[in-house]
Formats: structure tokens, C-alpha cells, sequence
């Protein structure tokens, strides 16, 4: 399953509508008309296991709305984390995260999982560790509920150890 909130929600799936994502109670991300189009077709060609289609209209995506944290966060999320090792780009992930992280005032836990998983992709563990202990802390400090990490199988498998595990771990309700 696919995270669908906290920032990093699919357009036409969102619970606010086909061109607002609630990312939680406090911050909501506008798209582009040009951008959500290219972000709906991604999302289909990431249902139809067509990932490498998916990642280009979300890179088209993110070049038409540069400034839209969701846009940033499920296009470094799918870079970090895609089942496909040869499609994955760790630093790529990285920037990208940073600058969601960046846009919201790093006040979304969701945003800092992806952080941490492209930092794990890219092989900046220390860094990966860092962003997932803050995920965890300002999650359980705001209640802001962990969310499902989609590929945690491949991730945890190619980047074994503390940061992938951390972002995998419950949180208390």
C-alpha cells in the first residue's frame, strides 16, 4: 500500500480534492492543474507496474509545480524506495526530500520518513537515522499517526539497519 496522506497523497485520491492534498490537519498542498495531470498519470502507470512511466511523469510533474512539497515528497519517496534497484536514485531522493522538508518547515513526519529513506537509498545512514528519529519524535509530540511504507521489503533488504527499521516501526496510538 501507498501512503496516501500526510503529504504524500496520490491527486484524485485525496480527501480534500482532485487538486488539494490535506497533508494533516494544519498544512494542505494546491496543485497545478499541468502538474496534477502528469502526477494522476504516474500514479496510473504505478498501479499498472509501469514504475519507470511513473517516475518520468512524476519528474514532469515536479518540473511544472517545483514549489509543491507533495509533488517533491512522492517523487523522492518513489526514487528511494521503488522495488526496482536500477531505477532507484538515492541522491536524487535526497534533494528532492530535502526541499519538501524545506517548503513545509520540516513540521511534517511523513516528509522526514522520505527524507530518511533517501538518505538510506543513498547510503547516508547516519543522516538516514537522524531524519528517522525525528520523524518518530514530532510524530509522537504532534500525533501525527506513522504511515505505510509501500517497498519497506526491498528497502530494508538492500539497506539493512537501524534508519530502514525506524521508519518502519509503529507508532504508539
Amino acid at each position: 500500500r501507498r501512503r496516501l496522506t500526510g503529504g504524500n497523497c496520490v491527486p484524485g485520491t485525496c480527501p480534500v480534492s482532485d487538486i488539494t492534498c490535506q497533508a494533516s490537519e494544519r498544512m494542505t498542498f494546491h496543485w497545478q492543474p499541468e502538474s496534477l495531470a502528469q502526477a494522476q498519470l504516474a500514479s496510473q502507470h504505478e498501479t499498472d507496474g509501469k514504475l519507470e512511466a511513473a517516475i518520468q511523469c512524476y519528474r514532469k510533474a515536479v518540473e511544472m509545480d517545483s514549489n509543491n512539497p507533495a509533488a517533491l515528497n512522492t517523487l523522492a519517496w518513489m526514487l528511494a524506495t521503488t522495488g526496482k534497484p536500477d531505477l532507484r536514485q538515492g541522491q536524487e531522493a535526497v534533494e528532492l526530500a530535502t526541499r519538501a522538508v524545506e517548503l513545509t518547515g520540516a513540521r511534517l513526519p511523513t516528509f522526514l520518513e522520505t527524507l530518511a529513506a533517501a538518505n538510506a537509498a543513498a547510503g547516508h545512514f547516519s543522516d538516514a537515522r537522524e531524519a528517522a528519529n525525528v520523524a518518530d519524535t514530532m510524530g509522537r509530540l504532534t500525533n501525527q499517526k506513522k504511515q505505510v511504507i509501500p517497498n519497506a521489503g526491498p528497502l530494508a533488504r538492500d539497506f539493512p539497519g537501524p534508519a530502514v527499521a525506524a521508519t518502519n516501526a509503529p507508532w504508539p496510538q
